[in-house]
């Protein structure tokens, strides 16, 4: 929380623990997980703090979290990365989720 000439401003920082892998974000660890117990950490793993702009919708290891760019031909460009979490790891889920993902950002 801040305060500014007497105005509260409160904010809620949301974020998550992801394993690196390469150079590409990896594994979700989910709240639960307990370091060092869930989560081994060795020498030669690294691991990075995701700042999340919602709260964290991947609740359960069985679920994928994919990561997304749409294409945009007539500007060409791609639109910033935006995260899928799906159940299965379906071709026909992600079409889904990708196409109402994309229609509720414009």
């Amino acid at each position: 929380m801040l305060m500014s000439n007497s105005v509260e401003i409160k904010y809620e920082l949301l974020f998550r623990l992801r394993k690196k892998t390469w150079k590409n974000p990896g594994t979700v660890f989910l709240d639960y997980h307990v370091y060092e117990e869930d989560i081994n950490i060795s020498s030669n793993w690294e691991v990075f703090l995701e700042v999340l702009e919602e709260p964290e919708r991947m609740k359960s290891m069985s679920q994928l979290a994919v990561l997304t760019r749409r294409w945009c031909p007539a500007q060409m460009n791609l639109e910033a990365f935006r995260e899928v979490v799906l159940e299965s790891s379906s071709v026909e889920e992600l079409k889904e989720k990708a196409s109402v993902k994309q229609k509720l950002s414009h």
